[in-house]
């Protein structure tokens, strides 16, 4: 059964003058599951439905603003770069950039942490046995201490 958000939200993509292989990706990385996306562009490749031509839909304007490649010096001066060329400026923007937003995987720490907050816990579990068992033992000994 193919799913119908997919399904129409790539045909509003194609309608839109989008590539098919670009809509999917998009399906793909809001998390639906690849099956269900290969399914709905199936079905839309043997209804025969093709991406809208540039005539009927407008294009967004080209970017002007040259993209400056970071430095390595720090400093607060601005240096301006030569404008590249648009098909290298589009090509920077399609590039998937990888960011690291948590330490989500990272393991060692946590284990080390898990292993500190054990042994805490055993400690206290210890103490409060040890006043139960020894409770007479204990209240003679500060009555005697503060008395």
């Amino acid at each position: 059964m193919v799913n119908d958000e997919i399904l129409g939200g790539l045909k509003s993509a194609l309608e839109r003058g989008e590539s098919l292989k670009r809509a999917m990706m998009t399906f793909f990385n809001a998390g639906y599951k690849r099956e269900e996306i290969e399914e709905a562009a199936g079905i839309l490749n043997s209804q025969g439905i093709q991406p809208a031509t540039s005539s009927t839909t407008p294009q967004p304007p080209a970017i002007t603003k040259p993209i400056v490649p970071p430095r390595s010096v720090q400093s607060d001066e601005y240096v301006p770069s030569a404008p590249m060329s648009e098909p290298v400026q589009l090509q920077q923007q399609n590039q998937a950039v990888k960011q690291k937003v948590s330490n989500y995987g990272d393991e060692s720490k946590s284990k080390a942490l898990i292993f500190i907050l054990i042994g805490i816990l055993v400690f206290l579990l210890g103490t409060l046995l040890a006043i139960f068992i020894f409770k007479n033992e204990l209240i003679n000994f500060f009555s005697s201490f503060f008395a």
